[in-house]
């Protein structure tokens, strides 16, 4: 699972971040969960993303 979500995020990044990423993996797992979890949680309040 971490290397899926490690790939995801990268896919969107230049040089700079994919060293970030290599060097604090587990920080940006947290912070994916977390905005995957608030996207979720706004959704089910019933509000529109728009």
């Amino acid at each position: 699972m971490e290397k899926e979500i490690q790939k995801r995020i990268m896919k969107q990044c230049d040089n700079k971040q994919k060293i970030l990423i290599k060097l604090f993996p587990k920080t940006f797992e947290k912070v994916y969960h977390i905005g995957r979890i608030d996207a979720i949680n706004y959704m089910l309040e019933g509000q529109s993303i728009d």
